[in-house]
């Protein structure tokens, strides 16, 4: 098995093998960190219970033939009613099982990880749209927050209210200052004011250099994920199998590994007198194993439940943390040297094409026209641009403003996707491009 240890410095199990563990038959498992031996002490209770009470029956069932003169005693009935309680006990206790783990199943996959895929795209986002030096301090804000909302949604979950080892004064954490604002909030909802910094931080940055809406939608809708995220784990650790139900399971298991110790008590005492010693191999083997199956279910059954704690089988919060650590840490580019040579050649190609264009498009007298002087390239322009918006089923009222490409002007502060006419941004995609090039070819404008 692979370990990971916490802040707390707890181990969780990680990683096993799965092979050898099937190869083995699981018994030379039985004692390692994280076997059903060793996960709880309710089991090892709760056998030693079942030992006792089979040897309190041996030994009563002994005195008993001993006094009377008899090697028989007839518990047909009790080995009957043994029978028919395992014949249903391990299809009831096996259907509550599966709920148990399908609830953890999706806490892993539906809650915590969606949350950390959220937070990882979030800061993608973040690396692809401000890449530039003076950005530096956005980015390391950003995924400080995406980092520390993980922590505060663990502390939530614990139940711990105390928040001062968050703050640092270099590296990933909170500043001093950042604290009384996060003091004040409830406990669950610490995690969300994080997002919220996330949210004005990127759409303030936005706004100042000029994204495109739909490019910050992106970055809108993994936020909204990443909350959702938070809100199902909360929802999952707050909302509780039915009481009645995990009852009767648990006065079932128990009834029925208490039924199974008395039976082979007495069935031990008596293959004793009759002198069969396979009968009290067998009798001994079942009074251990049966126990510890039940009992070992429910016990699991309870650790999955809250996977957020400090048990052995609880999820390795850290180890999920420094992978997601990683990931920004490869995406920043404070952390790596920076694109590579044939990726720089191609986004200066494409920054230089539409300047290259601009400076064809416009020569000339063009500039004096007016808007009324549409001429037939202008007309077959709008036509052809209608035509491409429709095909992808967007407004033609954005295209309608490179109707008469006169009046295009290239921004100075963005790149070549990005034109305006009377401070209205206009995004040209490939197709688009391809669509004016075409025109502009058919018409002579070269």
């Amino acid at each position: 098995t692979t370990l990971a240890y916490g802040q707390a410095g707890k181990a969780k199990l990680l990683h096993y093998n799965l092979p050898k563990l099937i190869q083995t038959g699981g018994f030379p498992s039985l004692l390692v960190t994280g076997s059903i031996l060793t996960m709880s002490p309710i089991l090892r209770r709760f056998m030693f219970l079942c030992i006792f009470i089979a040897s309190v029956c041996c030994g009563c069932t002994w005195y008993y033939l001993q006094e009377s003169d008899k090697d028989f005693l007839d518990i047909e009935d009790l080995e009957s009613l043994s029978r028919y309680m395992n014949s249903f006990c391990p299809f009831i206790l096996g259907l509550y099982l599966s709920v148990c783990l399908n609830r953890w199943w999706a806490l892993r996959t539906a809650a915590l990880q969606r949350l950390l895929d959220a937070l990882s795209n979030i800061f993608l986002f973040c690396v692809v749209y401000f890449p530039e030096g003076r950005h530096s301090t956005l980015r390391k804000r950003i995924k400080c927050y995406c980092m520390t909302s993980v922590k505060l949604m663990i502390k939530a979950c614990r139940g711990q209210e105390d928040i001062t080892d968050l703050v640092v004064e270099s590296g990933v954490g909170l500043h001093h200052s950042e604290l009384p604002g996060l003091q004040t909030a409830n406990v669950k909802s610490r995690p969300a004011v994080l997002l919220a910094w996330i949210y004005r931080l990127l759409r303030q940055a936005s706004v100042q250099d000029a994204v495109p809406a739909p490019a910050f939608n992106v970055v809108q809708a993994q936020i909204n994920f990443a909350r959702e995220g938070m809100s199902t784990i909360d929802t999952y650790l707050k909302t509780q199998l039915p009481f009645p139900y995990v009852q009767l399971i648990s006065m079932l298991v128990t009834s029925n590994n208490v039924l199974v110790a008395v039976k082979g008590g007495i069935a031990i005492a008596i293959a004793i007198r009759r002198g069969n010693g396979v009968r009290v191999i067998a009798e001994a083997l079942f009074v251990v194993v049966v126990p510890v199956l039940y009992t070992g279910l429910l016990v699991i059954s309870c650790i999955v439940e809250d996977p957020f704690g400090e048990d052995i089988l609880d999820f390795p919060i850290a180890a999920y943390f420094d992978e997601v650590g990683d990931q920004m840490d490869a995406l920043n580019p404070d952390w790596h040297p920076g694109f590579p040579g044939r990726l720089k050649d191609i986004l200066a190609t494409i920054d230089e094409k539409p300047q290259a264009f601009m400076a064809s498009s416009v020569s000339g007298d063009r500039a004096s026209r007016t808007p009324g002087d549409a001429d037939v390239g202008s007309h077959l322009a709008r036509r052809n641009l209608a035509g491409v918006a429709d095909s992808d089923h967007q407004h033609t009222h954005n295209l309608e403003v490179m109707s008469n490409s006169t009046y295009l002007q290239p921004r100075a502060s963005s790149t070549a996707s990005l034109w305006q006419e009377a401070g209205q941004p206009v995004a040209l995609d490939s197709r688009r491009w391809a669509a004016l090039e075409q025109i502009r070819l058919q018409n002579g404008l070269g």
